[in-house]
């Protein structure tokens, strides 16, 4: 890991995890270099905590601040900021529910063929779809050009 030499101790040279700028009085920059990285991608602040930590760092920018939060990993000496995960995280602190991704599938098309034994083939999606159970009993109706399922009432 590069490390970088501390400013009162030429010779000590100490890990950083990401410098951050501080703005002075005189118009002039300070450098803060961190003896450890107190958020790492273990540690990643949430709720009220990550709340607070965005209005002290309002100033810095995203990529910094983003990295004070502990929404980074390191992967081969190489840092990767989990921008998604800190706004999911951020809308979740505000209390915004965000509905879980949906399952990618085929889209049922609600139709079937006879199968060359003269079987009807009804797929498991259909039966998810209605909440069948296994054992489930339906009710057969013939009519002139449909076939109709409907639940047994026992």
């Amino acid at each position: 890991m590069a490390g970088t030499t501390n400013p009162t101790h030429n010779t000590t040279p100490i890990p950083t995890f990401g410098k951050i700028i501080r703005p002075t009085l005189d118009n002039s920059s300070e450098i803060i270099y961190p003896m450890h990285c107190p958020h790492s991608s273990f540690n990643m602040l949430q709720g009220t905590e990550l709340l607070s930590k965005i209005r002290t760092m309002s100033d810095f920018s995203r990529s910094d601040l983003v990295r004070a939060c502990g929404y980074y990993t390191t992967i081969e000496g190489k840092e990767r900021l989990n921008y998604t995960s800190f706004y999911e995280a951020v809308l979740k602190a505000k209390g915004v529910e965000l509905k879980p991704k949906k399952r990618m599938g085929r889209k049922l098309t609600h139709k079937t063929k006879v199968q060359p034994d003269g079987k009807v083939i009804v797929g498991s999606a259909y039966m998810q779809e209605i909440k069948a159970e296994p054992g489930t009993h339906f009710d057969i109706k013939v009519g002139r050009n449909s076939v109709v399922l409907t639940a047994a009432v026992d």
